[in-house]
């Protein structure tokens, strides 16, 4: 029976893209760059980078290489883009950055909630720290129905490590099979939680929903309300 519902964060919950589109728009301005060639060298950044976790790399130094690749990539001094991190913390804690809210997901996490289920978020980090993404969370609401919140910049661990998923399931003392992640990555989220012994819920447009007993894949986050209908009794 399913008690706990792990939620991912940037795709899933917020706009990544938007995010992304922000974050060069405000870096190409203290670069007196196009924000577009900016964000192509991000998102260069962002795949070389992610592919860290596969190999072991902890949490910390991912964040932390993540920052400096980006920064040697532009030119860019560390000090210029930390001053542009706390521009965007501060607009995150000003509820500024509502708008990165994903559709439908102000109606699923309630919805998650009146089902009488726990709720989290495992969510890894690059860029930014989770000081920025709690700080989005909180202004917008949707903390409110989350029970616990778990971040790979300061647990250590990140997706796809099993104890990601592992320490999650020993907080609300719960077996893998009482629970289910729902992500944006086939790597990170997807196989991750499989791996651990979770069902999962792969967000990823194929046109439909294909449902197991195990997994499913729903084309939007609007969709995990039937599935968890069928799979929560």
């Amino acid at each position: 029976m399913i008690r706990l519902v792990i939620f991912d964060v940037w795709d899933t919950l917020l706009s990544l893209e938007k995010m992304h589109e922000l974050l060069a728009l405000k870096l190409s301005k203290q670069l007196s760059l196009d924000s577009g060639s900016v964000l192509s060298v991000l998102r260069g950044v962002q795949a070389d980078v992610r592919s860290l976790r596969i190999n072991k790399v902890p949490a910390s130094k991912v964040l932390e290489e993540s920052r400096r690749r980006l920064c040697e990539k532009l030119g860019l001094g560390m000090d210029k883009f930390m001053l542009v991190h706390e521009e965007l913390r501060r607009e995150a804690e000003e509820g500024r950055l509502g708008y990165l809210v994903v559709e439908g997901v102000r109606e699923v996490l309630p919805y998650v909630k009146s089902r009488g289920l726990k709720t989290a978020i495992l969510g890894n980090v690059l860029f930014w720290d989770s000081s920025i993404t709690l700080g989005i969370l909180r202004s917008s609401g949707l903390s409110n129905y989350v029970d616990k919140l778990f971040f790979s910049d300061v647990s250590g661990i990140q997706k796809p490590e099993f104890e990601a998923f592992a320490s999650v399931l020993r907080h609300f003392n719960l077996k893998p099979d009482e629970a289910v992640h729902v992500g944006d990555s086939v790597r990170e989220d997807f196989a991750g939680a499989l791996a651990a012994g979770l069902k999962a819920v792969l967000i990823k447009n194929l046109g439909s929903v294909i449902k197991t007993e195990e997994f499913a894949i729903i084309p939007s986050i609007k969709h995990l309300t039937h599935v968890l209908d069928e799979w929560v009794t």
